[in-house]
């Protein structure tokens, strides 16, 4: 009994360790630096309430006054939803890149989706280009409204433009735009 019972405790330990190495992976895959000089300043954290999770969000630059930005949060928890989130990665690393505008490059991401997981796994996801004269492009795929704070503390929620990736195979993505003025803040964020 007390040889059997140690055997589980290793291998508990080894699953442990694991999951370590999986949280060390997942939090480099988040942004090191995000800018805060001149027109942009940006912070971000993410804490998975289990050892790894579903939610990811990036800010990188994409021309000499545009970055792209993407908070995006997989259903449900765990090792699959972080899996999830890191291939998710890859694809909007590469997808401000391609020459696709936004609507189009949501519904092959959702198309993308579906093929890998058979709709039993979706992802809510904002994402979204902001150039330095304020002007916000986005694509709200079912993601919790982010909070656009004016300067004169007025809240202005930027709701869904279409469902979740991966949810329904007929989803269609509109793109909204708005403008942010100096000292506006936007505020994106998941339930995870």
């Amino acid at each position: 009994e007390n040889a059997r019972l140690i055997e589980g405790e290793r291998a508990r330990q080894k699953i442990e360790e694991e999951l370590n190495i999986a949280r060390d992976i997942q939090a480099s895959l988040l942004p090191r630096h995000l800018p805060c000089t001149g027109w942009l300043c940006a912070a971000g954290r993410s804490t998975p309430s289990r050892q790894v999770g579903g939610d990811y969000f990036d800010l990188h630059q994409i021309g000499p006054t545009i970055w792209a930005l993407v908070n995006a949060d997989v259903s449900g928890k765990g090792v699959s939803s972080a899996l999830l989130a890191s291939l998710l990665q890859g694809v909007f690393l590469a997808a401000p890149y391609t020459s696709l505008p936004m609507e189009q490059a949501m519904a092959r991401i959702n198309a993308f989706l579906l093929e890998r997981t058979g709709g039993e796994k979706y992802a809510t996801v904002f994402c979204g280009t902001l150039d330095r004269d304020g002007l916000l492009r986005y694509v709200n795929a079912g993601h919790g409204d982010p909070l656009l704070v004016r300067l004169d503390g007025h809240l202005q929620p930027l709701h869904a433009t279409g469902l979740p990736i991966g949810l329904r195979e007929e989803a269609t993505y509109a793109a909204e735009e708005i403008r942010l003025g100096p000292g506006d803040k936007l505020v994106l964020y998941t339930d995870g």
